[in-house]
C-alpha cells in the first residue's frame, strides 16, 4: 500500500501573505481583496516585529520609481508607516524595530550616490539618521539590528572595499565602523547580521574565497 505524504509548497510570487502559527495551525494574517501585506516582493531582511509582536514589512513599492514603503500589522489590518514611498531605494530595504515603538530602515540611497542612508520612524514622521548616504561607496545593506542601547547596526559589502564585508553602527552622534572595514577575505553572498547577548555583531555570510562555504564572525 502506497504511504501518501502531503507537502505544502510556498510559491515566492508577487504578492506577500503574512502568516502565524496558533495551535499547531497557521493563521493568514488578514489577506483578502483589500488587506494584502504588499503587493511587491521584499528582500531576506525586510521582516520584523514590533515590540507588541506584530510583524512589520519593508519593500519597495513601484516598478519604475522603486520608493520604500513599510507596513504593519494592527491586530486587524495592515496599515502603512507613514507615508507611501518615502525613500527611493536601488536595494530592497532592511528593516528592524528599536526599543520603543520606532522602526529604522536601511537602503541603497540613489540620491546619494548610491550609498546607504538610513530613516528612523518615532511615530510621526520618517528622519534620516545621521548623513545620508554615509558609506565610503557605492553600497547594499542586507542586515539591520538595533543595539542594546536602540541604536542600529548595519551590515553592507561596500565596491570600495572590493565587495567584501564591513558593519558599521550609529553611535548617537556619527556612523562609524566597528572593527576594520572589508574584513572578509573576499566578496560575498547571502549577508546576515544578529546582535548577541552582550551587544557586539555577529555575521553570517556564504565566503566566496573559501569555496562559498558559509562563515560567521564576531
Amino acid at each position: 500500500m502506497t504511504t501518501r505524504k502531503l507537502v505544502t509548497l510556498s510559491l515566492a510570487t508577487s504578492l506577500c501573505v503574512g502568516h502565524e502559527l496558533r495551535a499547531q495551525q497557521w493563521v493568514p494574517l488578514g489577506p483578502d481583496d483589500e488587506n494584502w501585506p504588499c503587493d511587491q516582493p521584499f528582500g531576506d531582511d525586510g521582516f520584523a516585529l514590533d515590540p507588541e509582536g506584530n510583524p512589520v514589512i519593508a519593500m519597495l513599492t513601484g516598478y519604475s520609481d522603486y520608493r520604500i514603503s513599510v507596513r504593519r500589522w494592527t491586530g486587524s489590518h495592515w496599515n502603512s508607516v507613514g507615508p507611501v514611498g518615502f525613500a527611493n531605494s536601488n536595494s530592497y530595504p532592511c528593516v528592524a524595530t528599536d526599543l520603543s515603538e520606532g522602526f529604522f530602515v536601511a537602503y541603497q540611497d540613489p540620491d546619494n550616490g548610491y550609498r546607504v542612508s538610513v530613516s528612523h520612524w518615532t511615530g510621526g514622521s520618517w528622519q534620516l539618521v545621521g548623513s545620508a548616504g554615509f558609506t565610503l561607496g557605492q553600497a547594499s545593506p542586507t542586515g539591520l539590528e538595533v543595539d542594546t542601547q536602540g541604536r542600529p547596526v548595519v551590515a553592507f559589502t561596500d565596491v570600495t572595499q572590493g565587495g567584501r564585508v564591513s558593519v558599521w553602527h550609529w553611535n548617537g552622534m556619527i556612523w562609524e565602523p566597528i572593527g576594520p572595514q572589508g574584513f572578509s577575505m573576499g566578496t560575498v553572498a547571502c549577508l546576515d547580521l544578529a546582535i548577541d547577548g552582550a551587544g557586539d555583531p555577529v555575521v553570517a555570510y556564504r565566503d566566496n574565497s573559501n569555496g562559498k562555504r558559509t562563515t560567521v564572525q564576531r
